[in-house]
């Protein structure tokens, strides 16, 4: 890909996520509940889809909704671990936007930002962080695993000189409530997993646990996610 194309498209997927906020990350068991879960989250507002490497049927999960999603929405991958995995994604022809990964492999910003593709590596402490945007170029970094630490942990971090010019993304254990929270504390988006998109999906259809999460979705879930999506894209 021509790198002024290239840069162009990871500068357009920075300032979308930026605005949507809400990268909606979705690890099933189930691929036609999992189709059918990330078209209800497009339709309550949520504008970024992850599908995790580990779902079960990657490939015809991510290749439906890549022909299914609205244009107003931008799909990502997610649990990426080598480099390597970036350009079998690219092959696929499916106008992957970002990928994140729960680690920083050797290589993977400058492998994603080559395709045009947001890259979202993972950091923990502020030394993992600065080397994400300083050394690797990062333009988003996740941090990982949130629910670790205090949102006014990431406030402090921010609050320190260069340290604000990074983008960060907390993801791991976030919920509808904690996610104002830590958009006040500075982060500009957040990866919200089975909190957020329902427990159900990572479940065997017709489980008693299955019943239960899918009840809680039914009851509580789908109104958590319109409401905090109501209040981001107002």
């Amino acid at each position: 890909m021509d790198p002024a194309v290239a840069k162009s498209r990871v500068d357009e997927a920075v300032e979308f996520t930026k605005c949507h906020k809400i990268v909606a990350i979705l690890r099933a068991r189930n691929p036609s509940l999992a189709i059918r879960r990330a078209l209800e989250m497009a339709e309550l507002g949520v504008r970024l889809v992850e599908i995790t490497l580990d779902t079960v049927g990657f490939e015809e999960v991510i290749r439906e909704l890549a022909g299914k999603l609205p244009a107003s929405c931008m799909l990502g991958v997610g649990t990426v671990m080598e480099a390597d995995k970036v350009d079998e994604l690219v092959a696929m022809g499916l106008n992957i936007r970002f990928i994140l990964s729960p680690i920083n492999p050797d290589g993977f910003v400058t492998r994603c930002h080559a395709n045009g593709i947001m890259a979202v590596p993972a950091a923990f402490t502020s030394n993992e962080m600065w080397k994400a945007h300083r050394i690797d170029g990062a333009r988003m970094i996740k941090l990982f695993h949130a629910s670790l630490i205090p949102p006014a942990s990431l406030k402090g971090i921010l609050g320190v000189g260069p340290f604000a010019a990074m983008n960060i993304m907390p993801s791991g254990g976030i919920d509808a409530d904690a996610a104002p929270t830590w958009l006040k504390s500075g982060a500009v988006s957040l990866g919200m997993g089975s909190k957020f998109a329902g427990k159900d999906i990572q479940l065997p259809e017709g489980s008693p646990e299955f019943e239960e999460a899918k009840r809680d979705w039914e009851e509580n879930g789908r109104q958590a996610v319109k409401q905090l999506m109501e209040g981001i894209n107002k």
